[in-house]
């Protein structure tokens, strides 16, 4: 298959996929102590894979 071929089926099997946003309002819910921004992501990140979760997944700071 080449590539073209390829990257389509990556984009239409993308679109199927459900999106999340995740709105993350760090003045009620601050980062930890020890940790950082980037990993508290991350985690939130895995525990939705966790849960099956395959699709796009956008975290926004507010």
């Amino acid at each position: 298959m080449d590539s073209t071929k390829s990257d389509l089926m990556m984009v239409d099997q993308a679109k199927q996929e459900p999106k999340s946003m995740v709105w993350w309002d760090i003045n009620t819910c601050s980062v930890p102590d020890g940790y950082d921004a980037s990993m508290v992501a991350k985690s939130i990140e895995l525990a939705l894979r966790k849960e099956g979760h395959t699709g796009p997944l956008t975290i926004t700071a507010i």
